[in-house]
């Protein structure tokens, strides 16, 4: 079945009122579903988030999440989130359930159109460690231009570093 942006929408993560917009357990499940993927570790590959109680606290806290949400379920099938966000730029990550994984470049360009309209940002940028190929593939597909490698720049589990990949996009992109 060919994609299709009506059977998803976005729920940006923002302090509200009666606590965050983004419910608990939407990043319980989305964290849970990424370790019955088994992926939770080549998402989150430092030992900082190693489980969902610290994925949760990071993204409340950390960070500017946008989960994508799949209309029929009412889930969580991926998310993007925004880090180091200074002046003009912000640090871009992105993760997606295997369920959509065939969609992924679409919901990626979904999640940065709205990164450029709900956010001051001229630039997107993102550092994917040098072994994740299909990091580095989602990237260009989604219109990330390939700037290097920076070596040992991205810290393993066991406390050792690789190097990464520095990518860019830029609003006119």
């Amino acid at each position: 079945m060919g994609f299709n942006a009506d059977d998803y929408e976005l729920l940006p993560g923002v302090p509200a009122p009666k606590g965050f917009s983004i419910p608990n357990e939407f990043f319980w499940y989305f964290w849970d579903k990424l370790e019955e993927a088994q992926i939770h570790d080549k998402v989150f590959y430092s030992e900082r988030i190693a489980d969902k109680n610290a994925f949760t606290t990071f993204m409340k806290f950390m960070a500017l999440p946008i989960m994508v949400i799949n209309k029929e379920s009412k889930m969580p099938v991926g998310m993007g989130w925004l880090t180091d966000m200074a002046e003009n730029r912000a640090f871009a990550h992105f993760a997606f359930l295997p369920d959509v994984w065939g969609h992924a470049a679409e919901l990626g360009k979904m999640l940065q159109r709205y990164c450029f309209e709900v956010q001051p940002l001229e630039l997107l940028l993102g550092i994917v460690p040098e072994w994740n190929k299909y990091a580095q593939s989602f990237t260009e597909r989604t219109g990330g231009t390939k700037l290097g490698t920076i070596p040992k720049v991205c810290r393993k589990p066991d406390g050792t570093y690789e190097s990464g990949i520095m990518y860019y996009l830029t609003r006119e992109t």
